[in-house]
């Protein structure tokens, strides 16, 4: 058996890299570099939403998350996409793209590894059915792990709401 040929490494890249940095990555952990890329590309994801387009933008997020942990959430994130669908909310939350950061705490999680926290600020114009509000400024956060040489989304959630 030839280790060389035959090792294989798998690693899920964030699809835009926020920040200048080198990603550091293992199967346990990663740097800032690394979950502020994750980060913001699942923020700028959730974001932004209809009615229409609620449900495939939460079912993203739903995938990223541990199956025990999607589990204990479901409900909740169930009534979020039904109460977007019924009042019919939209929104359209924008960032200039350097207004994030990630928080310089981690914790650690249920499964023993650390939780990551990025925070993007930013403004949002949001409407429920024919009313239409004025951009107010919020932020949308999210917190990732990493296990087993997969990144996954323990939380997410806005003040914007």
């Amino acid at each position: 058996m030839d280790v060389k040929r035959n090792n294989k490494v798998v690693v899920d890249f964030p699809p835009v890299p926020y920040g200048t940095g080198i990603q550091e990555i293992g199967n346990d952990f990663a740097n800032d570099e690394f979950f502020a890329g994750w980060g913001m590309s699942l923020i700028y994801t959730i974001s932004s939403f209809d009615r229409d387009s609620i449900q495939s933008k939460v079912d993203v997020i739903s995938n990223k998350m541990t199956a025990e942990n999607y589990l204990e959430k479901k409900e909740m994130i169930d009534k979020y996409v039904e109460d977007i669908k019924a009042n019919k909310i939209k929104a359209n939350f924008s960032t200039d793209g350097t207004s994030f950061h990630v928080e310089p705490k981690r914790t650690k999680n249920k499964y023993g590894v650390e939780v990551v926290t990025v925070v993007a600020n930013g403004d949002m114009t949001k409407s429920i059915g024919s009313f239409k509000s004025e951009r107010l400024a919020c932020q949308f956060t999210i917190s990732l792990f990493r296990k087993g040489g997969v990144t996954y989304v323990e939380e997410f959630g806005s003040n914007c709401f």
